[in-house]
This record gives C-alpha cells, sequence and structure tokens, in this order.
C-alpha cells in the first residue's frame, strides 16, 4: 500500500513539473522548452514504469522502462544542445 502511495506521489508532483515547464514554454514558444517537457515526461514514465510492472507482478517488461528512460534523457540532451 505504502508503494501505491508514493508512486501516485511521484506521478503527481512530476506531472505538475511537467505542467510547470510546459506552461513556460506557452509563455515563450522556445522549442526547447517543449521538448525538455516531454523528455521529463519519458523521464517520469520510464522510471515509475517498473513500480508499475513490479505491483503487475510483470518483472519481464522492466527492461522497456529503460528503454523509454533512455529515449526522454536523449529528448532531454537534444533540447539543451539546441539553447
Amino acid at each position: 500500500m505504502l508503494n501505491e502511495l508514493l508512486l501516485i506521489i511521484v506521478f503527481l508532483t512530476g506531472g505538475a513539473f511537467i505542467i510547470y515547464v510546459y506552461e513556460a514554454y506557452r509563455n515563450t514558444r522556445a522549442r526547447s522548452l517543449l521538448l525538455l517537457s516531454f523528455g521529463f515526461f519519458l523521464m517520469l514514465i520510464g522510471a515509475n514504469l517498473d513500480a508499475v510492472f513490479a505491483i503487475l507482478r510483470e518483472t519481464a517488461l522492466t527492461p522497456i522502462s529503460f528503454l523509454i528512460e533512455i529515449v526522454g534523457i536523449l529528448v532531454i540532451l537534444y533540447a539543451a544542445l539546441k539553447v
């Protein structure tokens, strides 16, 4: 029960952070902020997908979470290098 509660808190706080970055994009129209928010979204999903798989008892799918994290890191890196 504690793991599920903490997972919900992580998704909510991470989602709030992504929304703030997206709002900054809407105010400035800086494409790098849009990419940054997408990269953070992928990181949030990828980093916590293994916890979701553990709750569902599907540990064979854990490598998918690492692949999503790698893509998120690459998107964030691309956004940082485009500045």
